[in-house]
């Protein structure tokens, strides 16, 4: 009987220390468990934040996606905006491209007008070249025409005087002989009235603008002796001898204040 209960003992000692043993080993493991749920936890607790971060991260994202699309858009039209600007381009270089061709078949027309007209400009300007000689030749015979002619006119009235009167040798070897001159009877009184520088205008032609005094060749006159015509204290005229005779002379009326008449004075 007691051998038994000592069985019994011993049994029950090996199975307390048994479930001592196993206790041992179920708080260990448990307290490892207890690590590895907090562990666990810490961990979770990082995913979550993790999992808000990436949250937070993906709504920035949308915005960014929201932002990029909209900007994608923008870019969109203005892509569009600026195709139809280039298709525009394109078209006002094929035009302007078209004006240029036009332009350069003007120009090259021009050009060859120009050509064509600058050698008939060269012809023409040596016409007028021509001509301008001619006339220059023509305006100088026409010059000493009207020369000859007033000469002739001068001395054809001043040999008209009613007066005959001898011609007085010439002193110049280019000087054109005339017939004898006469003097009116109006006029007669003022030949007799000369002193030998002094005298008076015999006859005025306003026509050729010339007069007539009665100084002549016997009184010491040549042809460009000058006179100074006076009517009372004033002088009014300025005569120059173109032609003389024994008692008087043709003279060319330089200058005049007011018109000549008969009996205005001379001096030299």
């Amino acid at each position: 009987m007691e051998g038994k209960l000592k069985i019994v003992l011993v049994a029950v000692t090996v199975i307390l220390a048994a479930s001592f043993f196993v206790n041992l080993r179920l708080l260990g493991i448990k307290r490892s468990l207890e690590m590895e749920r907090d562990s666990l936890k810490q961990e979770i607790a990082a995913l979550n934040k993790k999992i808000e971060e990436g949250i937070a991260e993906r709504k920035k994202l949308q915005d960014r996606v929201q932002e990029l699309g909209a900007a994608n858009d923008q870019l969109t039209r203005e892509k569009d905006e600026l195709s139809q600007q280039c298709n525009m381009l394109m078209e006002a270089r094929d035009s302007l491209t078209q004006q240029l061709q036009q332009a350069n078949e003007n120009l090259e027309r021009e050009v060859k007008m120009r050509a064509y007209f600058e050698g008939r400009l060269g012809e023409s300007q040596n016409e007028n070249g021509r001509l301008k000689n001619k006339n220059s030749e023509l305006e100088i015979v026409l010059k000493d025409s009207l020369v000859k002619i007033e000469k002739l006119k001068k001395q054809l009235h001043f040999a008209r005087l009613s007066a005959t009167v001898p011609p007085a040798p010439s002193t110049d070897g280019n000087a054109v002989e005339l017939p004898p001159i006469s003097v009116s009877p109006q006029s007669q009184k003022y030949l007799e009235e000369t002193s030998p520088r002094i005298g008076k205008v015999v006859s005025v032609n306003k026509e050729n603008n010339f007069a007539v005094i009665n100084l002549g060749a016997n009184s010491g006159i040549r042809v460009g002796d000058s006179f100074s015509v006076r009517r009372g204290r004033n002088s009014i005229a300025t005569l120059k001898v173109i032609q003389t005779r024994n008692s008087v002379a043709a003279c060319d009326i330089v200058s005049q204040a007011i018109p000549l008449k008969i009996g205005d004075q001379i001096a030299q």
